[in-house]
């Protein structure tokens, strides 16, 4: 599981080269969030000088770059996130990859947003909060 803070910038360090095809790949992310389904691709840069893992910069803020070092716009809360083998750097196009490297959990851990989880009609809307 991997943990990210809305208040800081984060090195993530993965081993995505022992399941590579490629001797000099690219790598795409999907995250999904685990509440709303809704879906993120990012391509960040692979910072790493090491044959042996590989490392990125994830921020999470308002200003959003889904390429290079990654600020993404997202709430708090969990999201399943796959980690995708390319040939081009910065593509975003899933239907490029060469298979799926990693896959797992990101919690995103900071203040909480309110979501609408149901609306039935005007008078019957259910608000939720997540508290991590």
């Amino acid at each position: 599981m991997l943990y990210l803070s809305t208040t800081q910038s984060k090195v993530v360090v993965l081993t995505l080269n022992e399941n590579t095809k490629n001797c000099n790949p690219n790598f795409t992310w999907i995250l999904s969030n685990r509440d709303t389904l809704v879906g993120l691709t990012i391509s960040p840069d692979n910072f790493s000088t090491s044959s042996y893992f590989d490392s990125f910069t994830l921020s999470v803020g308002t200003a959003v770059s889904l390429t290079a070092s990654v600020v993404m716009n997202i709430n708090a809360g969990e999201y399943h996130y796959e980690v995708h083998e390319m040939l081009n750097k910065y593509d975003l196009n899933i239907s490029n990859s060469l298979g799926i490297v990693e896959n797992g959990l990101l919690m995103v851990i900071g203040t909480s947003t309110p979501f609408v989880a149901f609306t039935a009609s005007e008078s019957m809307t259910f608000t939720t909060f997540n508290n991590y």
